[in-house]
């Protein structure tokens, strides 16, 4: 009896081996297209999304050596990576933000609360709890002329918003705060002189963006009419084109996902 217990006693833990839990293999984080946008999955079930813009110059690392760019979306006008992670966890610091301009450095995630009193943003180093948030690459440096296609002109600690006319010149816009009409933080230029073929766009100084808007259909006295609007200026979705020349008061009013445009003629 006791060598049949022998005889068996292998087979037993032939059998206790075979059923042990495989080991997980580790996880690491990946690049995707999950969201119609570039979409960082920091770990396995991570599902709450924060918008990261990082305007055309800025790239986050992801893993040891790969550094992705952020594309254009219908709801954000900059350059935006979707980043999948827990609320509180790390969000990507100064080792793993670089700018194609340079002389840049990362200086940190800012979130424009427009319904706060005041204007300056608050800065995230982890995940908001707020599911959603678009949080803005800011840059500081010295140096604006870029390698890869970096920007031109100005210095990377220029703040604020307004117009760049023809690609060369930047006009900044006088910070007014928060319009009593629109709710939104307003920039005015005055009395600007736009001549017949100039070429112009909105403008973000700090991370030296340029994009388009709508332009308000009550610009140039047109009350309401798009189609008047159209005389004056068009947008091709870059650029604005002028078709005759003027001068105007530019009103820009700055809101995530909601700037407008609105000149009234001098």
């Amino acid at each position: 009896m006791k060598k049949n217990l022998f005889k068996l006693l292998p087979l037993f833990l032939v059998a206790s081996c075979s059923t042990l839990p495989a080991v997980e293999e580790e996880f690491k984080p990946y690049v995707d297209n999950a969201y119609g946008l570039p979409t960082v999955h920091t770990t396995r079930d991570a599902t709450f999304k924060t918008f990261l813009m990082l305007s055309p110059y800025g790239s986050i690392k992801v893993g040891d050596t790969e550094y992705v760019k952020g594309e254009v979306s219908d709801l954000y006008y900059e350059n935006t990576v979707v980043w999948l992670a827990q609320p509180g966890s790390p969000l990507p610091g100064k080792d793993d933000v670089k700018s194609s301009v340079n002389g840049a450095t990362f200086r940190g995630w800012a979130y424009y609360d427009q319904n706060d009193a005041t204007i300056y943003p608050t800065y995230y180093e982890t995940v908001p709890t707020i599911e959603g948030l678009a949080l803005k690459a800011i840059f500081d440096g010295s140096d604006a002329g870029g390698s890869g296609g970096g920007g031109g002109g100005g210095t990377v600690t220029d703040t604020g918003f307004g117009i760049i006319i023809n690609d060369t010149n930047k006009v900044h816009g006088a910070d007014k705060g928060i319009s009593e009409i629109s709710g939104k933080q307003e920039y005015l230029i005055t009395a600007q002189g736009f001549k017949n073929g100039d070429k112009f766009a909105l403008y973000d100084f700090a991370n030296n963006v340029p994009w388009t808007v709508d332009i308000n259909p009550y610009s140039f006295g047109c009350n309401g009419d798009g189609t008047k609007v159209a005389a004056w200026v068009t947008n091709d979705g870059s650029y604005y084109t002028v078709h005759q020349d003027f001068t105007a008061d530019v009103y820009l009013q700055i809101a995530m996902g909601a700037d407008a445009i609105y000149l009234e003629l001098k």
